[in-house]
């Protein structure tokens, strides 16, 4: 359990690990070794069917979101769902997404290395963003690479398999109702949707510049406590180069590359 995973997906682990059979591990002694602490791993049990419970509202609502995309045959923007969900029995009524993100978040040095941000919830942007992974890192990818997702109609479609399998690349995708498959990259949603503000956005361009420009703090300047306090970029290029960038200050050695 490195220092540099989030609290959550120690506290994933520990669960896990405690609930198999015959299990003869203390949790004082995860904690420890895990580097959190006991009564905070209580607090996130006791909290999970809360998270469990927002968890499936938001896949009901996808799903009621998905199947008014697809009604009839005909893919439709935002306004046209909205209107379709207005016509169920009873009426649906959401808000009016101003767009879709779909993101890839290393897990190691918590870099985002490709997203696309789009107004259409076409596979399109989806096959785009796996495309800028491996133009931009494909020299970086190996077979050993190991794309996860959750398991979405974009990510089982025959069009992002293929690109997936003509890279040699790994796929896989987390369990059905367990977001915590995929901690990393909910965790990097939440921090997101906390401190960008698209309220007051009219339209998708507006939306698109708040997204590029917070999307370049992240990776440049928002530096992370686990990351050898670093931001992501940094983390990346001392772990290519050994060399520490802050003088005033030295990296435990666990956050060593």
């Amino acid at each position: 359990m490195q220092e540099y995973a989030k609290p959550e997906v120690k506290f994933g682990i520990i669960r896990e690990m405690t609930a198999r059979d015959n299990n003869m591990l203390n949790i004082s002694w995860l904690c420890e070794l895990a580097g959190v602490s006991r009564s905070g791993y209580y607090k996130w049990l006791d909290n999970e069917p809360k998270r469990q419970e927002r968890e499936n509202c938001d896949k009901a609502d996808f799903a009621l979101i998905l199947a008014a995309y697809q009604f009839r045959g005909y893919d439709k923007g935002a306004r046209g769902i909205y209107m379709r969900l207005l016509h169920q029995s009873p009426p649906i009524v959401m808000n009016i997404k101003k767009c879709y993100l779909c993101t890839i978040l290393d897990a190691y040095t918590k870099q985002i290395l490709s997203y696309v941000a789009s107004d259409s919830f076409e596979i399109d942007f989806v096959l785009e963003t796996i495309n800028l992974l491996i133009k931009n890192h494909g020299v970086s990818l190996t077979a050993e690479t190991l794309i996860n997702s959750d398991q979405g109609s974009h990510y089982t479609s025959y069009s992002f398999i293929q690109i997936v399998k003509d890279f040699n690349l790994r796929q896989s995708m987390s369990r059905k109702a367990n977001c915590w498959d995929n901690a990393p990259q909910e965790s990097f949603y939440g921090h997101m949707k906390d401190e960008i503000d698209i309220s007051k956005c009219q339209d998708f361009t507006a939306v698109k510049v708040i997204i590029d420009d917070w999307m370049d703090y992240y990776n440049n300047d928002r530096y992370q406590w686990d990351l050898a306090r670093l931001s992501p970029n940094e983390f990346a290029e001392y772990t290519r180069t050994e060399k520490y960038p802050l003088s005033v200050y030295t990296p435990p050695e666990n956050s060593s590359p």
